[in-house]
């Protein structure tokens, strides 16, 4: 989750819910990045509250912007959310190429604002193949190998039926 707006670390372990509602307290905008990823909440996440915006579209992770893509008219029907992008550039080949556009004027607040009224537009490619080479498939591959080094050292009643 992105959080927008506040200006000091939040302490503690909190579910997606509760991080958003203290978001929340503190003045800001609760952002799920890209849900449908590998790790992601991927349905779960349509269900949640106090969710200000969704991630869409996301470079580091083109084949699960096909899927939320399915989602979308989903996501849309959620009236309060948001809908925007991220280009999740770690390498910075891809920056620039995912644009959210604020319908406001230039100032934190009214950024801020804008995300809670469903202010924003936003431009991104839909398969950016040149920025997830360079940039993406590098940091998957790092990921998975987190991933199976976590899941490895935990008992594999933790995953349930997701366990690799």
């Amino acid at each position: 989750m992105v959080a927008l707006g506040i200006d000091h670390w939040m302490r503690g372990r909190f579910n997606a819910e509760e991080t958003a509602e203290k978001v929340h307290e503190l003045g800001g905008v609760a952002i799920m990045a890209h849900p449908f990823e590998p790790k992601g909440m991927k349905d779960r996440v349509l269900t949640k509250k106090n969710i200000d915006a969704f991630e869409i579209l996301n470079g580091a992770f083109p084949r699960q912007n096909l899927k939320t893509l399915r989602r979308t008219a989903e996501i849309l029907q959620m009236s309060r959310v948001s809908v925007m992008v991220g280009g999740d550039s770690h390498a910075g080949i891809s920056y620039g190429e995912y644009v959210n556009e604020f319908l406001c004027d230039f100032s934190i607040d009214d950024i801020l604002e804008a995300i809670r009224k469903k202010q924003v537009k936003y431009q991104a490619p839909l398969f950016p193949i040149r920025s997830w080479l360079a940039d993406g498939a590098p940091n998957q591959l790092y990921q998975l190998r987190r991933i199976l080094l976590y899941r490895r050292s935990r008992p594999r009643s933790e995953f349930g039926n997701n366990a690799l």
